[in-house]
């Protein structure tokens, strides 16, 4: 971005402001590493289909704060967001339950 600001655009750099966003940025950029790591060993114990499932639903969550917190979508959109949340949580449901063991009656 910042080549594309001062080449292509020709207006001034934005200022990075490193000693307010030094903090906040580790802190997050460490937050993001624990997920993944923590993603690594879901996979393993869930397994591909299952495990992975679950990570990429974690953009219901992502959804969920966008709507609720800072109120991006309303009307018409947050319901479309609903019925594709829907679609993907039903997915990760039918994957749990292809993985279930059957229940042997003896």
């Amino acid at each position: 971005y910042a080549l594309l600001a001062k080449c292509w655009w020709r207006c001034p750099m934005p200022s990075p402001y490193f000693r307010t966003m030094a903090v906040p940025g580790c802190v997050s950029g460490c937050l993001w590493s624990c997920g993944n790591i923590c993603a690594l060993y879901v996979v393993e114990a869930l397994g591909q289909g299952i495990g992975y499932s679950l990570i990429q639903a974690s953009v219901v969550i992502s959804g969920l704060w966008g709507i609720f917190y800072y109120r991006e979508l309303r009307g018409r959109a947050a319901w479309n967001w609903a019925l594709g949340c829907s679609v993907c949580l039903l997915g990760c449901a039918l994957l749990a339950a292809e993985r279930a063991p059957a229940i042997s009656q003896t």
